[in-house]
């Protein structure tokens, strides 16, 4: 990610990665310019589950490191709730539970700002 994130401004990861971030903040006082680009990012991230693991707190150091933003509990229709409930009328409790995204990529997904309002 961080060599594919040197070549290319825009970048998308979307995974299953059991990572609980609760309300971890990846976007510190450091990312200036991503504060500056989309001044939600100073609010609370939206989070239903509270619960932060050690798989969480790498995920966020990875978003912080390449300047990329968490999309859990700050895009359209994303309320940071437990990502292990599946879908209704899957057998199978999986699915996607976090998306990491270039600022680019955040703008177009970016709604946390009217959930504030």
């Amino acid at each position: 990610m961080s060599r594919a994130s040197q070549v290319a401004p825009h970048f998308l990861l979307c995974d299953d990665l059991n990572a609980k971030v609760g309300g971890l903040n990846e976007v510190t006082h450091a990312h200036k310019s991503l504060l500056v680009a989309h001044p939600a990012l100073q609010l609370a991230r939206w989070c239903e589950c509270q619960t932060i693991n050690a798989a969480g707190r790498l995920l966020a150091d990875l978003a912080g490191s390449l300047n990329g933003i968490l999309g859990t509990g700050r895009v359209c229709r994303d309320n940071g709730q437990a990502s292990c409930v599946g879908s209704p009328g899957q057998d199978v409790a999986s699915r996607p539970d976090h998306i990491l995204m270039s600022s680019a990529f955040f703008r177009l997904a970016d709604c946390a700002s009217e959930r504030h309002q």
